[in-house]
């Protein structure tokens, strides 16, 4: 999973596994993913700017993606 601004296309933070990067922040939302290879990323965006979540499989393989996006006070 990847985070991107647009319409410059910068990533700005990608996680495969939610445990790799993260975790500690993560768990501290208290809704972390349930499978430890399930992709989870924390990020500040700025208001009134656009974003894009690049979603794909392992080796640009094929399947299924739910993706949740929530604010939480800082």
């Amino acid at each position: 999973m990847e985070l991107r601004k647009v319409p410059e296309n910068t990533l700005l933070r990608e996680n495969d596994s939610w445990k790799s990067d993260q975790q500690s922040l993560i768990e501290s939302t208290t809704i972390q993913p349930g499978d430890d290879v399930e992709a989870a990323l924390v990020a500040t965006v700025e208001q009134n700017s656009l974003y894009s979540i690049v979603v794909r499989g392992v080796n640009d393989g094929e399947g299924f993606a739910n993706v949740e996006v929530y604010n939480f006070p800082e």
